[in-house]
């Protein structure tokens, strides 16, 4: 419904500008519009809205283009287009004063390309940016980029840094809190040091198990760490279940 207001809006709002996206107040509500499809999913729509705005928030600079770039590197990342996301947000880097925000989704981004060089570089220079010491996130971002190039024994305490830290500061976040313990789960695993990966994957499994549910894929990734932990220790019986 709301998004139909939206659209409703806009189109009544098109019809009254003859000079099209070259207005400002048309142009704002296309690209609110656009990011109420990309929240609502409707991503072909969304697509094709800032593919018609962007080259207009070109012309316009700061923060036109900003904002244009952004959600639609968003609106690239749902889409499971990640190259092209990447090339949307160092564009913004580019153009825009530093950001850490930019800077780590960019290094989130290069993650999933598995670019982990790149990744760690970008999540580095937005430690930088905020004064040089990082903070939980930094070190959740850290570890997992430095456990995909299989440096273990940086990434381990990195991770069980980020998860103590969450732990004390943010208790209210059980899933948050059991995404990390996966993460260190996965580490330890990749370490084969099996029996602490499964006591994280469990730690997951119950997390995910009194907050999202059985349904979740976030509780079905842990039911498969702690499966293949069991496997590895050669805990069979425990592995099926």
């Amino acid at each position: 419904r709301v998004l139909k207001g939206f659209t409703k809006e806009f189109k009544a709002l098109a019809a009254e500008t003859p000079e099209g996206l070259r207005n400002s107040k048309l142009l704002t509500k296309a690209l609110d519009l656009a990011l109420a499809c990309v929240k609502c999913y409707e991503l072909d729509k969304a697509d094709a809205i800032y593919r018609r705005c962007l080259q207009e928030c070109r012309r316009r600079g700061m923060p036109w283009d900003v904002k244009c770039l952004q959600d639609m590197a968003t609106l690239r990342c749902k889409q499971h287009r990640q190259a092209d996301a990447a090339e949307l947000l160092e564009e913004l880097a580019r153009i825009a004063p530093p950001h850490p925000a930019t800077f780590i989704n960019l290094g989130t981004v290069y993650n999933q390309l598995r670019q982990y060089e790149k990744a760690e570089s970008w999540f580095l220079q937005a430690v930088n940016l905020k004064g040089g010491i990082p903070g939980r996130e930094d070190h959740w971002n850290l570890g997992i980029a430095k456990k995909n190039q299989g440096k273990y024994d940086e990434a381990l305490p990195m991770l069980e840094s980020a998860l103590q830290e969450f732990q004390e500061h943010e208790p209210e976040h059980p899933v948050t809190i059991a995404k990390l313990h996966s993460s260190v789960g996965g580490c330890l695993h990749d370490m084969k040091r099996f029996q602490s990966a499964a006591e994280h994957y469990k730690k997951a499994y119950d997390l995910y198990l009194a907050t999202v549910g059985s349904k979740s894929p976030l509780f079905a990734g842990a039911a498969e760490g702690v499966a293949k932990a069991k496997k590895a220790l050669g805990e069979w019986k425990e592995a099926y279940e």
